[in-house]
Order: C-alpha cells, then structure tokens, then sequence
C-alpha cells in the first residue's frame, strides 16, 4: 500500500475549482454551439456569494439569469444591486446528490419539482426542485444569519429569495460532466466534419483557455465573438482532416471502381496476359490512355520470349528515359 498522510491547504478547494471549471467550458460550448448572445462571468465580485458562474443569455427576447452559488445567504447581499435588478430569472444551487427527503421532512420542509426543460442544467437525471418553507424554519435560519451578521431581514425578503431559489440536484460529478462535455465535442466534430478522430486536442485547448481565463485579474466576461474565433481555431485540425478522409473515401471508390472495370476486361483477353496483382507499388492505369501501340506491342513481345511455347512472364524488360515522357503510364497500361 502507498504511503498516504492527512492533507490540507490547497487539496481542500481544488476540486470545486475544476468542477467550476467544467461548468463554465460546458455553459460556453452551448452557448456557442446555440449561437446565443450572452455573456459568461466567473468570480464577479458584484454577484457577491453567487459568483461561481454569472451566465447572461438572451433567447427569444428574454433575458435569464443562471447563477451557480456556494452561499444561500448571498442573495440578499446583491437584491439590490443596479448590475442585476430586475434581471435574475432564478437562483440555481446545483448539486451532484440527491435531497434527503426525510430529513427535509421532518423540518417541514417540502419539495416542489420543477417541470421546464432548459438545455444547460437538465442534464441526466438531474432534477430542479423550489422549496417550501412550511414551518418557516429557513426563515428563522436565515433571520439568525442575517441579524449576527448585523442586519436585520424581513419575512417578505426571505419569500422572495425562496421563491426565485432552485436547486439542481443529481447533476453529475466532474468525472461524468467532463466525460459529456468530450462526447458533445466528439459528436459534433462528426456531424459538422465527418471527423471520428481524437478530440483530445479541442477538449485539452478549451480547458487551457478556460483555465487562462479564470486566473486573469482583470474580471472580462467571454462573448459569442471570442467563442466563434476560438473554436474556428481550434477546430481546424479536425476540419481539415475530416476533408482529407472524405477525398481519400472517394479515391477509393474510385480505385475500386476502376479494378471492377479492369476485372472483367481481363476476363475477355487471352490466357497468357498476366492476372496477378501489380507490385511495386505500380500505380493504377489511366482511364484516358491511348496510342503508343508499337511500345506495347514490343513490350509484350519481349517479356515472352520462349522457346516457342506459350508461357508465363519470366523475362525482365526495362523501360528508360526523361522524365514526364509517359513511362509509368505505359508500364502501368502493359
């Protein structure tokens, strides 16, 4: 067994970085992909606790608010604020467990599932649920929080907050979300670029990027512009290598086609021609070939020589001369 020791410091939020992380290059894929204008955000210190990941799109004349948070309590921190009032559809608390429905339960609390499909969180067998506070139980909780914090809330703020509050529960973990983000890249290189290749290399520079970005101290919000040209970029390879099968795909239809055609022609000539396959790496004949019947004819008479009898090629004739003059042609037609 490896050694192993307790751990600390950085282990502990490492892995809700990258789980984060996953997150934004999924939102961003789609996003591009939807061709939605929006903007995408991480770490903005104006959503206060809920700053995880701030997703701005417009679809059909609407604007939605998707925020994944860490901090319940936030929300009334950033209520009030002029960068956000009046545009927050809903809250979202995604979770990778499921709720325990007992223990809500018996706090008197109940679950209310949400029924509308969107394309960003309904993802497996996710599900999006609101709560219901019947014992005020959260409002009491909440109340507490607030007021040792130094400021008093209200009944009406906390009904506001749990009525635009949902939560995202069995979404998948990162291994499952990272393992959807590649499928989604691999099925799409397939459908725009018949490309079946690896699709390390887009998935491994989205994640570069995304990481770049994150780090950056100056707070910029990624837009449809940037996604189009990143992508365009890094999708070049399979683009390019998708096309170069296609091409090689009907050269060989159209080899195929020609040896049918060269087949049955070598059906309806005489026994001694020979039938075996062409070596030497010899390269196919020229549909368009013509003339040049004396050096075929001299070719042939060379290569069967005997002494008399019809026989198999056993003689070794050598065609010279500069380049570009038509000698593989002619081999390739004997």
């Amino acid at each position: 067994m490896p050694e192993t020791y307790p751990t600390g410091g950085a282990k502990n939020f490492i892995h809700g970085i990258d789980y984060q992380k996953l997150w934004l290059m999924l939102f961003f894929r789609r996003a591009v992909n939807r061709k939605y204008f929006f903007r995408l955000a991480t770490e903005m210190s104006s959503a206060a606790g809920f700053d995880d990941v701030v997703f701005r799109y417009e679809q059909n004349g609407t604007t939605w608010e998707l925020v994944l948070v860490k901090h319940f309590a936030a929300f009334l921190e950033i209520q009030g604020n002029e960068e956000f009032k009046d545009k927050i559809k809903d809250f979202f608390i995604v979770i990778n467990v499921d709720f325990d429905y007992e223990s809500l339960a018996s706090k008197g609390i109940t679950v209310e599932k949400i029924e509308t499909q969107d394309e960003f969180l309904n993802i497996g067998d996710s599900a999006k649920y609101k709560l219901r506070d019947l014992r005020n139980n959260i409002t009491q909780c909440l109340k507490q929080r607030m007021s040792a914090g130094g400021r008093e809330v209200s009944d009406e703020e906390i009904k506001g907050f749990l009525n635009e509050l949902v939560f995202v529960v069995n979404s998948p973990n990162d291994a499952e979300l990272e393992k959807l983000i590649r499928n989604e890249i691999s099925d799409d290189l397939a459908r725009r670029f018949k490309y079946f290749g690896d699709d390390d290399s887009v998935l491994n520079a989205l994640s570069t990027m995304m990481s770049s970005w994150m780090k950056d101290k100056r707070g910029r919000f990624l837009t449809p512009e940037e996604g189009e040209k990143f992508f365009r970029e890094v999708e070049k390879l399979p683009s390019t290598l998708g096309r170069i099968e296609l091409v090689l795909e009907e050269i060989k239809k159209g080899l195929d086609s020609m040896m049918g055609e060269k087949s049955a022609s070598d059906n309806t000539q005489q026994a001694h021609f020979h039938k075996e396959p062409i070596w030497f790496n010899m390269r196919y004949p020229v549909k368009t070939f013509t003339g040049r019947r004396s050096e075929l004819q001299k070719i042939h008479k060379e290569l069967h020589k005997t002494t008399g009898e019809q026989a198999e090629v056993s003689q070794i004739v050598v065609i010279s001369g500069l380049g570009g003059i038509g000698k593989s042609d002619t081999n390739s037609h004997y």
